[in-house]
């Protein structure tokens, strides 16, 4: 306290408090050394600081000879589940577990012990994915907040909330002279593996982002979306452009076993991929085999670490169509990827996985309106998606004679004469649900 300080409301604090005003030292607060006098604990703290500094001294020194002479630079493998909600987890931790004890599918059943999935290991909590727009966002925004750290509106692709380009984790991990690479089931070109590499005000602008993309020159970029490359409305092909700038083009499931080497360019379908449930393995290849051959290539690139970002789209899009078929097959194959991912980490000894999911699709209920008995062995029989029977469906011309067949066949299911007719009808009127 300064002199010329003291009033009659010091007074009233010294009645309530004796040490009111005392001078006191910096570590008043620590038990026994609040003894000490003023002038010993500054001397305290000051030859603790001296030893704090100089022990920081060794880290560092040590830290950077460490990293100069061996060379050890951090990877990085990010993995993000599109439209993957708790209750999908849920979901499909069920459904696997009947699926590998069928014995425990039963209502009267006293205990359900349910598997665990690779990834429950490692769950850590939450996160409030809503957008700067709205309070439910699009993979657009929630890539953005994930790619730049920070939220922007719907639709926006690694812009900020003022339609700004904002700086991506991946172009900072290339400027750093990291390797980098994204793996996707969707197109490359949409939401998600495009919040890395490029930049719109709107998600939809997809030859824009694809032309960014190549641009960009990631050493890795597997997924579909070959439309947005070579079947573009400026008639410019962009495989040829990657071609010419150094890079392995491949489209098929044989070139992809052949890749040794980077820059790589792996585009296995016109649009997304298949879903994992439909997945020709000649002709595409896993979310799995895709993660491991990008972690081979960024490996063996002999840069600075890389930065891999592994996304399981379609896990959004059987959220969107209410699929729980082919839902619960691209979360195993989600699964699968990241077990890959581990297994790598573990051996490699300097690379850091972390796994986020950008919003839940479908509002996904396993029970509701007091009744909490569902099949979960109806979901492990299904042997297509309904993407598969919707196309089976429309091309029966008229001959409705195929409908029980084909649903018996993807679904496991025998339809009543009233379904069958309730089918009927959704065909003729081409609505596409079914």
């Amino acid at each position: 306290m300064r002199r010329g300080e003291w009033n009659l409301h010091s007074d009233e604090l010294l009645l309530e408090n004796p040490e009111f005003g005392r001078p006191k030292g910096p570590l008043q607060r620590i038990p026994h050394l609040q003894r000490l006098s003023v002038r010993n604990q500054w001397i305290a703290l000051g030859s603790g600081a001296s030893l704090l500094v100089f022990i920081l001294i060794l880290i560092v020194t040590s830290a950077t000879h460490s990293k100069s002479s061996n060379g050890n630079y951090s990877n990085v493998i990010f993995f993000i589940g599109d439209g993957f909600g708790p209750a999908s987890e849920v979901l499909a931790r069920t459904v696997y577990t009947v699926e590998k004890h069928p014995e425990f599918n039963s209502p009267d059943s006293k205990t359900f012990p349910l598997e665990s999935l690779a990834l429950d290991e490692y769950l850590l909590g939450t996160a409030r994915s809503y957008s700067t727009s709205s309070y439910v966002t699009d993979s657009a925004a929630g890539a953005t907040a994930y790619s730049c750290v920070q939220k922007t509106f719907n639709y926006g692709i690694a812009v900020d909330d003022q339609k700004n380009a904002c700086g991506t984790v991946m172009e900072a991990a290339k400027t750093k002279g990291m390797a980098v690479g994204i793996v996707a089931t969707s197109r490359v070109t949409h939401a998600t593996p495009a919040s890395y590499i490029s930049h719109s005000v709107d998600r939809n602008w997809e030859e824009f982002i694809a032309q960014q993309e190549v641009e960009f020159k990631p050493d890795v970029l597997f997924g579909g979306g070959a439309a947005k490359f070579n079947t573009r409305c400026d008639k410019r092909d962009l495989f040829e452009e990657a071609k010419a700038n150094g890079y392995t083009v491949i489209r098929n499931y044989n070139d992809f076993e052949k890749l040794t080497a980077t820059p790589a360019l792996g585009i296995f379908a016109d649009s997304h991929m298949s879903y994992e449930v439909d997945r020709d393995p000649t002709q595409q290849p896993s979310l799995a085999q895709m993660t491991s051959k990008a972690i081979e290539l960024l490996t063996k690139t002999n840069k600075k670490g890389f930065f891999l970002m592994v996304e399981g789209s379609r896990i959004d899009h059987a959220g969107h169509s209410n699929d729980a078929v082919a839902h619960y097959r691209d979360i195993l194959a989600f699964q699968e990827a990241w077990k890959v991912a581990v297994e790598f980490a573990k051996n490699n000894g300097k690379t850091t996985l972390v796994s986020v999911a950008d919003h839940e699709t479908g509002g996904l209920t396993l029970g509701a309106n007091s009744n909490y008995f569902w099949k979960p062995e109806m979901v492990a029989k299904g042997k297509c998606s309904a993407e598969i029977m919707d196309s089976k469906l429309r091309k029966l011309g008229g001959d409705y004679s195929q409908i029980s067949t084909l649903v018996q066949d993807c679904f496991q299911i025998t339809l009543t004469q009233q379904e069958v007719d309730e089918l009927k009808g959704a065909i003729d009127r081409k609505a596409g649900v079914y």
